[in-house]
């Protein structure tokens, strides 16, 4: 992982009350309201791929701004064991997409860690995207391995449930959280 990786997502998880996440949240319908947030933290040089790339971490985080140290594939795992069945198949969508279809399969992905309150590693999910779709297809094979190997039954970080006596509604789904994608 490189440094704009941890700088991008260490800002992000800055923003991460409920008016940050909200702004987060309202890229995925106005992308340009998202420059303020991010270009502060694009690399030099920029290339398409880490502006779209740290475009896609913000809105991603916007869903669920939990820091962790779990890799994303492992937290669909969780979910799937579950009883999410769903999950396999959207898994399976996930690696046969090209760079370009990521965004509606991992927003929902994403729902599928927080609804299971499994915390994702967003610097090494950042740097995996920016390498998605190399020529030998790396990190989707790591990503395979990681769903449906031995190391999907590898312990993952969860977050405590929330105190009953917190009157905040951070949890409650807003209407874009509560759509799905499938």
């Amino acid at each position: 992982m490189n440094a704009t990786t941890y700088r991008l997502v260490d800002h992000l998880a800055r923003l991460a009350d409920r008016e940050g996440s909200m702004a987060l949240r309202r890229g995925w319908t106005n992308a340009i309201s998202l420059y303020p947030i991010v270009s502060p933290y694009l690399p030099i040089p920029l290339t398409r791929r880490a502006e779209e790339t740290s475009l896609l971490i913000a809105r991603l985080f916007g869903v669920y701004p939990e820091l962790g140290q779990t890799q994303l594939p492992a937290a669909l795992a969780r979910a799937s064991a579950n009883g999410r069945r769903s999950v396999e198949v959207r898994m399976a969508g996930i690696l046969n997409s090209a760079f370009d279809e990521l965004p509606r399969h991992l927003r929902v992905a994403v729902l599928a860690a927080k609804s299971e309150r499994v915390p994702i590693d967003w610097h090494q999910l950042m740097d995996d995207l920016l390498r998605w779709g190399s020529r030998d297809r790396y990190i989707e094979r790591r990503w395979a391995r990681i769903y449906w190997g031995s190391n999907a039954a590898a312990p993952v970080e969860v977050v405590p449930e929330a105190d009953e006596d917190d009157d905040s509604d951070e949890d409650a789904p807003d209407s874009e959280e509560a759509e799905t994608d499938e």
